[in-house]
């Protein structure tokens, strides 16, 4: 099969490439970023001529990009898409019901959400890791010491300017302001659950509206309840959650941050700026002593692609719950989930005075992802869709 692959530099690009090769395929990439003016006219006229010209059994893109299905569609070419990004508006548009599209998500409540309202293109398939290519990964002993930790997590605490977008309401009626901090409040108790969206009355919609209006692009089905509780305050619940949690653990533990933000302090946590994901990040895995992921509250129900890469490098992954995880792993032996704040601390403190447990754990999910969830298995699923 030859496949078109739209490369905008994607986490995964470097594994999945390798993987649709290994199966036969023939993979040509093409360069797909935003220097290029990928969302304009210009480029679709681009991508058009080359479908043209290459004839590929199918396009491929991380993601869903509305601009690709088009093309795709007028070509009459398959367009087949993952996606690991929660929220993506893109699929709230006209263009994610083209005949063209077959979109996978990774999230199984997002599947549900979007299949419930007609979409028959979407599938579901959860990410998945490289154990083969971090096995391989040379290091030495200045590189164990540098990475090396108690507790490590890598990811955003979403406190760039360009995140801060919950500070917009500070300027809304002192009731809408107090009744979105309580919705906050309330969500960061409860795991497995989102129920920000149902909670916004249309006064509150109305008042967010006035302090900070959000356009629905061409082509868009989204509703604001669903961009304001998806876009920022699920953010919101999710920085004050990072945020809290690496604070409190940090007061007994030694706990390396990893994120973007190397201006940002809290605690004893060590902030270590950002690390390059792809190459450095699986040390950071492999030689904690404890990973945490923290997930996005905008992901519902599926498992983040930094819980398959942590178990990937035979990392110890401590989660917060999402129910995905009980259909592909047994908590407590292949990994570990907690389910309150208070829970998360009392099972680092357990696990690290339990190295025996710790390691067999890691063990036991490295075994389960090299098993059942490697690139090779899912484009192998992917493939299989088209049979």
């Amino acid at each position: 099969m030859k496949i078109l692959y739209m490369d905008w530099k994607s986490f995964c690009t470097e594994d999945l490439i390798p993987a649709f090769e290994k199966s036969g395929c023939q993979v040509i990439r093409v360069p797909f970023t935003k220097e290029l003016g990928w969302m304009g006219d210009e480029y679709a006229e681009v991508l058009r001529t080359l479908i043209k010209k290459e004839q590929p059994d199918f396009v491929f893109s991380f993601d869903f990009y509305p601009l690709i299905s088009n093309v795709c569609n007028s070509e009459k070419c398959l367009y087949i898409s993952w996606v690991y990004d929660s929220p993506q508006v893109s699929l709230c548009n006209d263009a994610a019901t083209n005949n063209c599209n077959l979109i996978f998500l990774f999230d199984y409540e997002q599947f549900q959400y979007f299949h419930g309202k007609g979409n028959n293109n979407v599938k579901f398939l959860p990410m998945a890791a490289n154990p083969e290519r971090i096995s391989n990964m040379p290091y030495t002993d200045e590189i164990k010491n540098k990475y090396s930790s108690e507790i490590s997590f890598v990811g955003s605490l979403y406190s760039e300017k360009k995140h801060r977008l919950y500070e917009r309401f500070d300027s809304a009626k002192p009731y809408t302001k107090g009744y979105l901090d309580g919705i906050i409040k309330a969500q960061k108790l409860v795991y497995g659950e989102n129920f920000i969206e149902k909670t916004l009355t249309n006064e509150i919609l109305e008042d967010m509206m006035r302090v900070y209006p959000m356009s629905i692009r061409q082509g868009g089905k989204e509703t604001p309840s669903w961009l304001y509780s998806e876009y920022i305050l699920s953010r919101q619940v999710t920085a004050e959650e990072r945020v809290e949690i690496l604070t409190s653990l940090s007061e007994t533990h030694k706990v390396k941050l990893y994120t973007y933000d190397n201006t940002w302090k809290s605690g004893k946590v060590i902030n270590c700026g950002p690390v390059d994901y792809y190459d450095d990040a699986p040390y950071v895995f492999r030689f904690s002593d404890i990973n945490l992921n923290i997930t996005l509250r905008s992901i519902k129900s599926g498992i983040p692609l930094r819980a398959f890469d942590i178990m990937g490098a035979g990392g110890f992954l401590i989660s917060s719950f999402t129910s995905d995880f009980l259909n592909y792993f047994v908590p407590g032996k292949d990994l570990v989930l907690y389910e309150s704040i208070s829970d998360l601390l009392e099972k680092c403190d357990y696990y690290l005075t339990h190295e025996e447990e710790r390691i067999k754990i890691a063990e036991n999910g490295y075994k389960r992802i090299c098993n059942d969830h490697t690139f090779d298995h899912r484009v192998q699923t992917i493939l299989g869709f088209l049979k």
